[in-house]
């Protein structure tokens, strides 16, 4: 378990735990503010289990999160149900 700094976890990644702002696209504030999407839009654009390679699979008991069964030297990787084309 990570060590907790006023009940907040120390992130491995950033273990200063300071963000800058800059990093971030104007619009990251505003899509904070809207909350979490549904879960029927999260379905929507969630990972498409006809579309991805034999050593991933979408689980069934959460459609939202897919599973890696780690091979060698693999590139593979898994779409989304939705395309995007920008933003």
């Amino acid at each position: 378990m990570l060590p907790l700094i006023a009940e907040k976890p120390i992130s491995l990644a950033n273990p200063s735990g300071k963000v800058s702002r800059a990093r971030f696209p104007n619009k990251f504030p505003r899509i904070l503010q809207n909350g979490a999407p549904s879960l029927e839009v999260q379905l929507k654009h969630a990972w498409n289990p006809n579309d991805c390679p034999k050593d991933l699979k979408v689980k069934t008991d959460a459609p939202l999160t897919f599973h890696r069964n780690p091979i060698a030297e693999s590139t593979h990787g898994i779409r989304g149900k939705q395309g995007y084309s920008g933003g």
